[in-house]
């Protein structure tokens, strides 16, 4: 598939993603993942992810745990003692 197309296809996948909540650089980041997934002969459209590429997705990445930690922090709606808890939750496993 040509690089035009494959960078069509792309756009309009983020937009598609965008258009149903998705921030605009998740869904960049997911489309970026999709890609480096498909090879370069297949056309997107026909393409279906091996077990393998879904279950590695489905793994909590760093960037995640480091996303969801910040949020939790930065909530207002997390009282101050639970956000203790991930504090003493994280020192236990660095012992």
């Amino acid at each position: 598939m040509p690089t035009t197309d494959r960078t069509r296809w792309a756009r309009d996948q983020i937009d598609a993603l965008i258009s149903i909540g998705d921030s605009p650089q998740e869904a960049s980041e997911y489309v970026q993942w999709l890609l480096s997934r498909i090879p370069l002969t297949v056309d997107p459209e026909d393409y279906q992810l091996t077990y393998e590429d879904i279950m590695a997705s489905a793994a909590p990445s760093n960037v995640d745990v480091d996303r969801a930690r910040r949020w939790w922090y930065a909530a207002d709606v997390i009282p101050p003692e639970y956000k203790r808890l991930l504090d003493a939750i994280t020192e236990g496993d660095d012992a």
